[in-house]
């Protein structure tokens, strides 16, 4: 983990004009180093993932993204055409090349947040943040519901389709179990003290 963003690895993925980033899961907030590094590095990324991730790029034109081509055939044709086109291709990079960053939301995100562009002041900025909650004995609470997990159900970056042999799928279908377990436990009646039913380990393990 401490070398997803490594010299060396940033160096090598620097040496290609495409990079292709497919996320592990679809969710609408999860957007990981695969697609940020090769934003980093100056390579155009080939991304499938959050479908939000429109209001997160530097401008309209700093991915491309595989749910504008519905077919590997039409996508094939749009990097050919790029391979041949300098011009066409450098206007994917010119967030790097001529720091056009033309998506307000992201300005305003990151003008309100300087420190969301480093990992470590990211973490150190959050733990301050429940230290002094904690500290203030403030009484503003804020709920992580359900809703936050939408996850969609797993679908394949070449159909777009359902994949129903994903191993995902199963393991959704675990984990939404958990949750909904979870869920009894907290809103049952009993207070008293007891050990929960739920085997979060044994479903990571």
């Amino acid at each position: 983990m401490n070398h997803l963003f490594g010299q060396e690895l940033l160096k090598y993925m620097g040496n290609y004009k495409f990079f292709i980033a497919i996320e592990n899961a679809v969710c609408n907030d999860y957007m990981t180093e695969k697609l940020w590094r090769a934003i980093q590095v100056g390579t155009v990324p080939i991304y499938f993932g959050s479908p939000l991730i429109r209001d997160w790029l530097p401008n309209n034109k700093s991915a491309i993204l595989l749910e504008d081509f519905p077919t590997p055939e039409l996508l094939s044709q749009h990097l050919h055409y790029l391979l041949n086109n300098d011009t066409a291709y450098e206007e994917y990079l010119e967030h790097k090349t001529l720091g056009i960053i033309s998506n307000q939301k992201l300005i305003d995100e990151i003008t309100s947040r300087p420190f969301q562009t480093d990992l470590a002041k990211a973490a150190k900025a959050f733990e301050c943040f429940i230290c002094e909650k904690v500290h203030n004995k403030s009484k503003t609470i804020n709920i992580v519901t359900k809703k936050h997990y939408d996850c969609q159900t797993p679908t394949s970056a070449l159909t777009l389709s359902v994949n129903p042999k994903n191993p995902w799928l199963q393991f959704m279908k675990q984990a939404k179990s958990m949750v909904d377990q979870t869920y009894r436990e907290i809103w049952d009646p009993n207070t008293t003290y007891r050990q929960t039913n739920t085997r979060w380990w044994y479903f990571w393990g």
